[in-house]
């Protein structure tokens, strides 16, 4: 089955999908600033793996490329990670998506999600 990549992933609409995708039965590495931010441990059991970073700080989105590129190329990067009026939005929402997936092994397709309040 297909590899995904899903930011964001441990809350709403981040945390939906890689369910989802998990469920069909697809080898999903989830994504979270920390640890901590997945405070339902039994998600994890579920999925592939987790990469963790802050994408508001370029050296931990750079980190964040090399930690994805340890399970192997994947098929789709969802980038769903966003902030809404924050500071950093423009580095999460913008420039961590472009930099993660230029520093990463090339995927297959890439899906770019996003919301409005």
């Amino acid at each position: 089955m297909p590899r995904i990549l899903v930011t964001g992933a441990s809350t709403g609409l981040g945390l939906a999908a890689a369910q989802a995708l998990a469920e069909e039965g697809h080898e999903v590495v989830v994504h979270a600033r920390g640890r901590d931010r997945f405070p339902d441990r039994s998600v994890l059991e579920r999925m592939g793996g987790a990469v963790y970073g802050d994408l508001s700080r370029m050296d931990e989105t750079l980190a964040m490329a090399g930690q994805a590129d340890r399970f192997g190329r994947f098929d789709a990067v969802i980038h769903n990670a966003g902030v809404y009026r924050a500071p950093g939005a423009l580095q999460v929402n913008t420039v961590a998506p472009y930099l993660l997936t230029a520093a990463m092994a090339k995927p297959r397709r890439l899906i770019y999600l996003s919301s409005g309040y």
